[in-house]
């Protein structure tokens, strides 16, 4: 049996997807969809199947089975919607889309037409991270109470491009605004972590309460907040410069009062008018 498939959205997510489908035995790509008529003429030529520049008429192709939704994360539902009208089973980039009201929607109409939805978690897939939830599901490793992971794929030196060629990831309307990546997440309290938690995403719910993986903890102020404020209190006292420096010392360490100490003999010395 050959399922016949779809791609709406012509960007690097899409172009992943197209590669996937084209290796997948049983997979046919049968046509392409974009906003921009160009990258679906390109990956046309590239994969095969038919490019359209109207969805609508993308959509009556046939045969066509199913469809890839790649577009921006704010137009996913409106598009995967538009597909379930036309009979269409659909495969929906993650995030379902950027809103509540929108995804129950979607969901509401593919139940209507009797399709099946689903949201692309690839890494689900992956061999060594099917051999670890074995293992842990098997109570091999004990239970997990400590998690780090690092997510090579979005590294920092990434979002600058993604930014400059996908101006919809810093647009509201369209993907939800852009924030920082998270590359790394670690867990260390196990107070707040439920039976779900050792699934993906992980600690997060515990992340949130105790802001774990950063310079807040338990809700306390960077560090570089906090020595500029002890820096700042301890120059308003009044007491002598050495006492001051041993102030900051206990308070933010080493590193923190050669800093502090620094500012210190600078302004001391500004007062007196002489050179440090």
């Amino acid at each position: 049996m050959t399922v016949r498939v779809g791609i709406l959205g012509g960007g690097n997510i899409s172009d992943t997807h197209a590669r996937a489908a084209r290796e997948t035995p049983g997979v046919e790509l049968a046509a392409f969809w974009a906003r921009d008529p160009e990258k679906a003429r390109r990956m046309s030529d590239r994969y095969g199947g038919t490019a359209f520049q109207d969805l609508e008429d993308m959509l009556a192709h046939r045969p066509l089975d199913m469809v890839l939704v790649g577009t921006p994360s704010g137009l996913h539902a409106e598009h995967a919607r538009a597909a379930a009208r036309r009979g269409l089973h659909v495969l929906v980039e993650k995030p379902l889309d950027i809103t509540t009201e929108r995804i129950d929607a979607l969901i509401d109409e593919c139940d209507r037409a009797r399709v099946k939805l689903g949201v692309i978690f690839q890494d689900r897939t992956a061999p060594h991270l099917q051999w670890l939830k074995q293992l842990i599901a098997q109570g091999a490793l004990g239970k997990p109470i400590l998690v780090s992971a690092h997510a090579a794929a979005v590294a920092a030196r990434r979002r600058g491009a993604c930014l400059r060629h996908h101006a919809h990831r810093a647009a509201r309307h369209r993907d939800g605004g852009y924030g920082r990546r998270v590359s790394r997440v670690r867990g260390r309290c196990r107070r707040h972590a439920r039976r779900h938690d050792s699934s993906v995403p992980g600690l997060s719910p515990p992340r949130r309460a105790h802001r774990v993986g950063g310079n807040h903890r338990g809700g306390a102020r960077p560090r570089r907040v906090r020595r500029a404020a002890h820096t700042a209190g301890a120059s308003s006292t009044g007491r002598g410069r050495g006492e001051r420096q041993r102030d900051v010392a206990r308070r933010v360490g080493r590193a923190g009062a050669s800093q502090g100490a620094r500012r210190l003999r600078l302004r001391d010395s500004h007062r007196r008018g002489t050179a440090v």
